[in-house]
């Protein structure tokens, strides 16, 4: 298991000695640091880039909130864990997305706590990062979605099918459903031959196509391993069905 390098900020000597030394006691742990202000605090995250930092709110110079601000844009993924006397500053503090927020006196066992709680943060980052690599490696093709404030990246072979609802086009994946404003044939355009538009309000990916069933006027269409369906159109099935022959 990787070390988890982490800084430590706070102006009081005794303060910083009591968390190096339940630091000291975990497993795994690289303290690579101590400030006594947010200034210090941001020249220290700057050169060691840590993974996470434990840091107080009241200090000279710059207080905790204020660096971390700061540090956030060196660092973006830098895990937080707020060391603090007070409490009234925890709103503030978890909108900064800080793990955790730990009122003076800390406990060793509360401590732990919050660090595992940052540990399993990096660890998912990583392993995110890994599985991002590796699916850039093996040229694996991505559909590049804006959905409100989020841009998201998601692999072809993730995508069952995509809706068109009202004012939004649905892509519905192996594990949850991301909402666009764009319309079915821009995102057609984007996606390769595995993907065929099967009516007025759906495009189909047929990797994950079990099986076509008539119904009606109309034609469901069946996932592996998925309860959900989509639907061909009696005006497309023909299409189709040649599209699927050539491919």
């Amino acid at each position: 298991m990787e070390e988890l390098k982490i800084i430590i900020a706070d102006d009081t000597l005794t303060s910083r000695t009591v968390l190096r030394r339940f630091l000291e006691s975990f497993q795994n742990i690289s303290i690579v640091g101590e400030a006594e202000n947010g200034e210090e605090l941001l020249q220290k995250v700057a050169i060691e880039e840590p993974h996470m930092v434990l840091v107080d709110i009241s200090m000279p110079i710059l207080n905790g909130i204020d660096a971390i601000r700061s540090c956030l844009q060196i660092l973006p993924q830098l895990k937080v864990i707020f060391i603090t006397g007070h409490d009234h500053y925890a709103v503030e503090a978890f909108n900064l997305s800080a793990i955790d927020y730990i009122v003076k006196p800390v406990e060793r066992v509360r401590l732990l706590q919050a660090v595992e709680k940052g540990r399993q943060a990096v660890k998912s980052r990583n392993d995110q990062l890994l599985k991002e690599f590796s699916m850039m490696k093996e040229g694996l093709k991505k559909l590049v979605l804006r959905s409100d404030r989020t841009i998201h990246f998601i692999p072809f072979p993730d995508i069952l099918f995509i809706e068109k609802t009202a004012r939004k086009a649905v892509v519905h994946t192996k594990l949850k459903k991301i909402e666009s404003n764009e319309t079915l044939g821009a995102l057609l355009k984007r996606l390769d031959t595995g993907f065929l538009q099967t009516h007025r309000a759906y495009i189909v990916n047929f990797d994950h196509v079990s099986s076509i069933v008539p119904s009606g006027d109309t034609n469901l269409v069946f996932f592996q391993n998925d309860d959900r369906q989509a639907y061909i159109s009696k005006h497309k099935l023909n299409e189709v069905l040649d599209l699927l022959e050539k491919m």
